[in-house]
């Protein structure tokens, strides 16, 4: 009769797993558990348009240069659009509007944390000062000695700039330190635009901000949004399939357990990674 082969490390492996597999994946969930934790807790996210060009294009070259001469806030504003309600008859080009922009912007930079004042540009508002409303008005004025001088032509070249014709919409950039796609910017974007809904829903114009970064961080918030409803969905489903297939519970729950596993693991390996500073943000964002 022929004998039995002696016991090794990997049977005894697999007859365990085989009598309590139920313990086995507990076990594999707890170990498991610091990685879904640096996973979700250490996350941070940031798609700079510069990552999605190829490193030979002349517009790639030439913006990468310009991010490292000026800085990445300065090449992607954030807009800040001002436009006068249907029912508003007054033009933006005002004494009135002037005097209440100003006092909305210096709230601004008040009330929400990382508003540069001196990266805020317009023609109402330049070098972290406002634009006094009669200087413009003089520039427009023939019979003022500022309405031939250098300065005069200037601000009117600036009103012409950044005030539509009409004169009921006008537009400010403002300029961020730091990453304008990243989690600092993404959270001055949200607060700038609780504070600019309720002064637009309390005044005669509608503040909004726009741009490259707003639209980026507007779509990386739609999507991570949509990440849990979609993973959910995928793992019940992967769930359901393998277990209509095996007639079994366990089979579907160890294969979405491992696979989950090794992706939180990855992903947590990288952001560890990270932040020992050994790779830039984006290669892992």
């Amino acid at each position: 009769m022929r004998e039995p082969p002696e016991a090794d490390f990997l049977s005894a492996v697999a007859r365990t797993v085989v009598k309590s597999p139920t313990a086995v994946l507990a076990v594999l969930g707890l170990l498991f558990m610091p990685f879904f934790a640096i996973s979700v807790a250490g996350s941070s996210y940031s798609s700079e348009p510069m990552d999605l060009l190829p490193a030979a294009a002349p517009a790639g070259v030439t913006l990468r240069s310009l991010e490292a001469e000026f800085g990445t806030g300065r090449v992607w504003p954030f807009f800040l659009l001002i436009e006068a309600k249907p029912g508003q008859s007054e033009p933006l080009l005002s004494p009135h509007f002037f005097s209440s922009a100003h006092d909305v912007l210096e709230r601004l930079i008040a009330s929400v944390p990382g508003t540069p004042r001196e990266n805020i540009t317009g023609a109402l508002f330049a070098n972290g000062q406002p634009v006094p409303f009669d200087l413009v008005s003089m520039a427009f004025e023939s019979s003022s000695p500022l309405a031939n001088s250098t300065t005069g032509r200037h601000l009117r070249a600036l009103a012409d700039t950044f005030f539509t014709p009409d004169r009921r919409a006008t537009y400010l950039y403002i300029t961020l330190g730091g990453d304008p796609f990243g989690d600092s910017a993404r959270t001055w974007l949200h607060a700038a635009r609780t504070y600019l809904s309720e002064v637009s829903h309390a005044g005669g114009h509608t503040w909004r901000l726009a741009g490259m970064a707003p639209l980026t961080i507007d779509i990386q918030d739609s999507v991570m949004s949509a990440f849990p409803i979609a993973i959910a969905a995928t793992a019940l489903t992967v769930f359901a399939l393998l277990g209509f297939a095996f007639g079994s519970f366990l089979v579907p729950l160890r294969s979405v357990l491992t696979t989950a596993s090794t992706l939180a693991f990855v992903y947590a390996t990288l952001q560890i990674v990270h932040v020992s500073c050994l790779l830039p943000p984006h290669h892992v964002s």
